[in-house]
């Protein structure tokens, strides 16, 4: 398998993974909003020009308009995955599936899909080439 093939399977996991860690930032930065408005010795909430909150504001919209485009992306990869994943033979489609789409180890998918570990490998091979020859084929 190509690392142009390994990569275009992996999209879908690395995209979830940037999605979790935007998450945590904006879980983070929500926390750490909520002190800098309470204020218990005025009477109402007050904004000054040394105030963070407008920059926490600001760095949040930033970060929920970066979660909704990972999450598009990840649709979108996710698509083209399965599209390819679709053509390939069963048993090359379900290693596929496992060991990529999942993430599950070659040992956790040679155990799942009942044969050793050398034939899931050759499975991954067989499907690595004939998802690499789809792309020339689109290309």
């Amino acid at each position: 398998m190509t690392q142009e093939v390994y990569d275009f399977l992996m999209m879908p996991r690395r995209i979830r993974q940037q999605i979790w860690l935007a998450e945590e930032e904006r879980r983070a930065l929500r926390l750490s909003m909520l002190p800098s408005a309470i204020r218990y010795d005025k009477e109402k909430v007050q904004n000054c020009p040394e105030d963070p909150m407008i920059l926490y504001i600001e760095r949040l919209e930033s970060v929920e308009c970066k979660i909704k485009k990972l999450q598009s992306d990840y649709l979108v990869a996710h698509d083209n995955v399965m599209e390819q994943v679709r053509a390939l033979d069963e048993k090359e489609g379900k290693a596929v599936m496992l060991k990529f789409v999942l993430g599950k180890s070659t040992h956790d998918t040679a155990s799942e899909l009942k044969k050793s570990e050398k034939q899931v490998l050759r499975y991954l091979e067989a499907a690595g080439e004939k998802i690499e020859m789809s792309y020339c084929v689109r290309a």
